[in-house]
Order: structure tokens, then sequence, then C-alpha cells
């Protein structure tokens, strides 16, 4: 069991380490991107639930894909501008009032919690050695 807890820790690490690496892009674009007013160019019809839908928007030539939630689809139509963050070059543009923050956070959590997992592993077992000398 100690293995596989050790093991999961290294592995929750690891995974961790990836999440906070995408997030960081978009840590990056909130914090220095420009804002810009983008069209949305495309949606689906209906956009009901928790379940994530993807609306087009353009700027400058360039389209944009962005997940959304709820009414969405009900409240704007085609054609309506929105004021976006976005660092050129990048293809992730945010609402503006996006920090990437919160998902930054619960990367860091998650990797302080796989590699306390290893480290309680490796002083739990230095600890039952210590005892059985």
């Amino acid at each position: 069991m100690k293995t596989f807890v050790f093991f999961a820790g290294l592995i929750l690490f690891i995974g961790s380490l990836l999440l906070i690496g995408a997030n960081m892009k978009v840590f990056e674009i909130a914090q220095d991107g420009k804002i810009v007013k983008m069209v949305l160019i495309e949606k689906p019809p209906i956009c009901l639930g928790t379940k994530p839908y993807v609306v087009t928007f353009s700027y400058e030539g360039q389209n944009y894909n962005k997940q959304v939630r709820g009414t969405f689809c009900e409240d704007y139509k085609i054609g309506d501008i929105f004021d976006m963050k976005m660092l050129p070059g990048e293809d992730t543009v945010l609402w503006i009032n996006e920090t990437g923050v919160s998902n930054l956070v619960a990367g860091i959590c998650l990797a302080l919690f796989g590699v306390g997992c290893s480290i309680g592993v490796v002083i739990s077992n230095i600890l039952e050695r210590r005892s059985c000398e």
C-alpha cells in the first residue's frame, strides 16, 4: 500500500506540474494581455446546463475559440462585440475578468499534496526501520 501511495504522489506531482505549465499561459495573458474588441461570429443555438460549449470570436481576421456555459447563447447574438484579453501570437483569449490564478493555485496545491504523500511514505519507512532496530 505504501508503494502505491508513494508512486501515486509522484504521479500527482508530475501531473500537476503539467497543469501548472498549461495555466501559466493563461496567467501570462491575464497579466500582460491587451484588451481588444472581438466580434462573436459563431455559437451554438442553445448552451444550457453545465456542459461547456464553444463559441468563436474574430479579431483582425483571426478566429479564437472560447468555452462558455449557462445561458450565454441565449443572452448574446452573432455580431455582438466583447472586450477580451489576448496576447498577439497566442490562440487563447480570456474574458477581461479572468485571472488564471485559481487554476494556478489548484495546480500548486496538487503538487504539494503529491510531494507530501511521497515524503510521508519515505518518512514512515524510515521511522519503521528505526523502531525495528
